[in-house]
């Protein structure tokens, strides 16, 4: 008797072990969708006998039930019959929000083919838009408000379609059933909200925000591509200004080293008042470039004409010396 008794439990042992090996080896697949959105729990296998949608933690609490000849959803809940049939076994939520973060399975006949998570996003706020909290029951509630690294902190309460806020929001929030508006967000309004019905102590919704410091306005980039595009145009200009002003200028000292040159080849040899016209015009030519980029060019110039014209000197010719040139500061 005992030797059947022992048979009998190693029998179960092993049954349940086979048994529930399938479910044991699947894995809770998140699923991800933004607040008050629509999403697919997906699960896709053949099924010839009935289809349940349930809650992981609690099987008792089913969400969709389909068989051979229809499907059943909870409101908030919908499946499709003819992609049942198909062996879509797909359950959508039709909006979903923070009171259905759970975990869901996916049961055909006795065997589980899906474990879904669904992960509602962080809500994405542009900077001074307004943000709104949806109050679903009727009951006395609070806003309970924590941001990274602080303790919770009851912000706002409403009761009997009142609204008390505490001061620092009380001019930017509103109460228009069932939302509690929060005008202007900021980047510290960032964090998490939840509302909780106090009777019960129960989080009816909690909503993960972030919100986005100021953006560059589109019209400013634009001014900006704008302005550096005429700096640019006006720095162009202005560099062709110089380039042509650079270039005459370079045209005008070479006419006047051609004039001054052939001033000096006539006195070479010739009277002294060739001489003296010559030096005159060297002492010009010194003084009109004497503080511009050519003056080095120009000295080195005319101290070989005036040495032309030194060796040149012969007989009564006085001998021909440098002019020096002031001082700007004279």
């Amino acid at each position: 008797m005992q030797f059947y008794s022992l048979h009998h439990c190693v029998l179960l042992f092993l049954i349940l072990t086979f048994t529930t090996a399938p479910v044991s080896a699947l894995e809770v697949c998140p699923t991800r969708v933004k607040l008050h959105q629509p999403v697919k729990l997906s699960c896709k296998h053949r099924c010839s006998r009935s289809l349940k949608w349930s809650l992981l933690s609690n099987r008792d609490v089913v969400q969709a039930q389909c068989d051979q000849t229809s499907c059943r959803s909870e409101p908030g809940f919908s499946i499709s019959h003819d992609q049942y049939l198909r062996g879509d076994l797909s359950l959508t939520i039709t909006a979903a929000d923070y009171s259905q973060r759970k975990v869901y399975g996916c049961e055909c006949g006795d065997t589980d083919y899906a474990y879904v998570r669904l992960v509602i996003e962080t809500v994405q706020m542009e900077f001074h838009e307004d943000l709104k909290l949806h109050v679903s029951v009727p009951e006395p509630v609070e806003v309970i408000y924590k941001s990274s690294g602080s303790a919770d902190e009851v912000i706002c309460r409403v009761n009997n379609l009142s609204l008390q806020c505490k001061d620092e929001y009380r001019d930017r929030t509103s109460l228009t059933y069932p939302e509690i508006t929060l005008r202007h967000v900021e980047p510290r309004d960032s964090g998490s909200y939840t509302i909780r019905e106090t009777e019960n102590e129960q989080d009816i919704q909690i909503y993960t925000v972030s919100v986005e410091g100021p953006g560059f306005p589109a019209w400013g980039i634009v001014l900006i591509v704008l302005s550096l595009l005429i700096c640019a145009a006006v720095g162009i200009y202005f560099l062709w200004k110089h380039l042509k002003k650079k270039h005459l200028m370079r045209k005008q000292l070479e006419r006047r080293k051609q004039l001054v040159d052939q001033l000096v080849q006539q006195a070479v040899g010739g009277t002294e008042e060739k001489i003296r016209e010559a030096q005159e015009s060297l002492k010009q030519l010194e003084l009109q470039y004497y503080i511009t980029e050519y003056s080095g060019e120009v000295s080195v110039f005319c101290s070989e004409k005036r040495r032309q014209l030194c060796e040149s000197s012969h007989g009564g010719h006085s001998p021909v010396t440098s002019v020096p040139v002031p001082s700007p500061d004279k």
